[in-house]
């Protein structure tokens, strides 16, 4: 599931490398967390993790985050559905202006 987000964000950062850019990618499914049994965003151990990524970051250019995959309260993977890749842009968006 989102094995196309996934893929991409490791090929995009393998170019940038190449060309002397220090990128990185970070798995969707490590930041943005559902609540249990909700399709709503656990915003607290999301901001969390948004913060760790953060730190790990810092010595990077760019940072490449996939979309539209997330982690159930389980830690078991999921997908945000339809509009999902326009969904986690908005969820990292709030959780970075919340740092």
């Amino acid at each position: 599931m989102g094995y196309g987000e996934l893929w991409s964000a490791r090929i995009l950062c393998g170019i940038l490398k190449r060309i002397g850019v220090r990128a990185m990618v970070v798995d969707g499914r490590k930041i943005i967390y559902l609540e249990e049994g909700s399709d709503r965003v656990d915003w607290e151990r999301s901001g969390m993790k948004m913060a760790e990524v953060e730190r790990e970051a810092m010595e990077f250019e760019v940072v490449i985050i996939t979309g539209f995959v997330a982690s159930e309260a389980s830690g078991a993977p999921t997908t945000l559905k339809r509009n999902g890749s326009d969904l986690s842009a908005s969820i990292i968006a709030r959780l970075l202006s919340d740092q």
